[in-house]
């Protein structure tokens, strides 16, 4: 009878153990990266649930992995684009930088040059001479301003924050000026 009953017991041991030993080889082979390994084994109804179950959350491990790595792609690809447009920005402001370092230096090379001519002049100098000079380095002052603001005007331009407004123009005068730049 013992050796009955040992064998009855021996035979239910070993076929639970033969599932946990199953179960055990599947989660060794997904814990190692693989992908695919299913439960193949059956018996009562209940066994058969498990073995269903585990192999259903298999497949959604599986499916949340290639998900989830499609999403990880996705994502680098956008941070590229995203850097990619920063350094190109980057590589633009330093330029937009250099621009107006020069246009500012301009004008301020020419203001810088009239005052010191006046400072040089001997005293006695003709006071319409004077009078030249400081309109010339004014005018000089006068086109820092307007370069300055027309930097804060593309500016707004470029963060579509601007109003516009329309003004006449005196093209006599405005040709004028040029010219006395240029002179």
């Amino acid at each position: 009878f013992a050796i009955l009953v040992f064998l009855i017991v021996r035979q239910q041991s070993s076929a639970f153990t033969s599932t946990l030993t199953a179960i055990e080889s599947v989660l060794k082979t997904v814990s190692q990266g693989r992908t695919g390994a299913r439960l193949s084994f059956s018996g009562s109804d209940n066994i058969n649930k498990i073995r269903n179950g585990f192999n259903d959350m298999l497949v959604e491990i599986e499916q949340n992995k290639q998900l989830l790595e499609q999403r990880v792609v996705d994502r680098t690809q956008e941070l590229e684009k995203a850097l990619e447009g920063s350094q190109t920005a980057n590589v633009y402001k330093k330029q937009i930088m250099m621009t107006i370092t020069h246009e500012l230096k301009t004008p301020l090379h020419a203001i810088s040059m009239f005052l010191q001519t006046l400072l040089a002049l001997p005293e006695g100098t003709d006071p319409k001479t004077l009078r030249e000079f400081n309109l010339t380095a004014l005018a000089r002052a006068n086109d820092m301003k307007d370069d300055i603001e027309n930097f804060l005007l593309k500016n707004k331009l470029a963060a579509d924050n601007h109003d516009l407004n329309y003004s006449t123009v005196d093209i006599m005068a405005l040709m004028q000026t040029c010219a006395e730049k240029v002179s």
